[in-house]
């Protein structure tokens, strides 16, 4: 997620684009949790041959990650709403298939702005990180560190200083 609002954020000057009623849910999880559970996995005789659904431990709207994104920062985004009937129209113009999508890259395809309309959860019924012997840590506790790295990312090297909200 904080890919999508990096981006949004850096190169279209605080405005976010968002189709009306794509508000998913997701189990956001931290990558340090999903490479304890390969390491887990490897180690557990009784995994091989099993498959694992790995989700972070709380459900989440994407309208929820991003306002605990923009509380951490401070920045207040412009939100425009777009239907999806404009959005797909957009997308197969023939005035907008050249240079243009070159210039809006992957984030601006409807494809990637429809990504928030699919609910991403887990089956509690299959195996998970309890199986695997972890307890993964929340969304919440990491988002600070979450959007850390997009701003050290995003930033010029005189831009910003990288630890500006470490507070």
């Amino acid at each position: 997620p904080q890919g999508k609002w990096g981006m949004m954020m850096k190169m279209f000057n605080r405005t976010f684009f968002r189709i009306e009623g794509s508000n998913g849910l997701v189990q956001p999880v931290f990558f340090n949790d999903i490479a304890l559970a390969t390491l887990n996995a490897l180690k557990m005789d009784e995994s091989a041959g099993q498959a694992y659904e790995l989700g972070g431990p709380h459900v989440y709207s994407w309208d929820e990650i991003y306002e605990q994104f923009y509380a951490i920062t401070g920045i207040k985004p412009y939100i425009v709403p777009l239907k999806l009937e404009n959005v797909m129209e957009w997308a197969h113009s023939p005035k907008l298939s050249s240079h243009y999508r070159y210039m809006g890259k992957y984030w601006m395809y409807p494809e990637f702005l429809l990504n928030e309309s699919i609910d991403i959860t887990t089956n509690p019924d299959e195996k998970s990180f309890e199986d695997l012997l972890i307890k993964p840590a929340s969304f919440a506790v990491n988002a600070k560190q979450y959007v850390n790295d997009i701003l050290w990312y995003n930033a010029g090297a005189n831009e910003q200083d990288p630890q500006a909200f470490n507070g």
